[in-house]
């Protein structure tokens, strides 16, 4: 996606987007603490502390990993609602039987 260019088409193989080099070098040469902003408002708009400074063609120098925890963690979860809906389902088939048996 290096072209401004109207697709009607999504290709899911395609390669990692990367930046222009004319963008990355204008990030590269800190040239947004050189743009004049008419007030603190609109400047408020654009730039925020917590924006990560980008370094290089396409990559951002504090993005941030989907690392191994998280894979843990939503595993983690899986496991636990799947046990939960698991004793639901028992606790429920336990409570049809003992009414079912209480009627005979």
């Amino acid at each position: 996606m290096t072209k401004l260019m109207w697709k009607d088409d999504y290709d899911a193989n395609a390669a990692e987007y990367e930046r222009p080099e004319e963008i990355a070098n204008w990030y590269n040469n800190e040239s947004l603490g050189k743009v004049v902003w008419s007030s603190d408002e609109v400047k408020s708009l654009f730039v925020t502390p917590s924006s990560p400074k980008p370094t290089g063609v396409g990559k951002p120098a504090d993005t941030p990993s989907s690392g191994h925890s998280d894979v843990v963690g939503a595993i983690a979860w899986g496991v636990v609602g799947g046990l939960v809906e698991l004793v639901l389902i028992c606790v429920g088939v336990w409570w049809v039987l003992r009414r079912w048996k209480s009627k005979q």
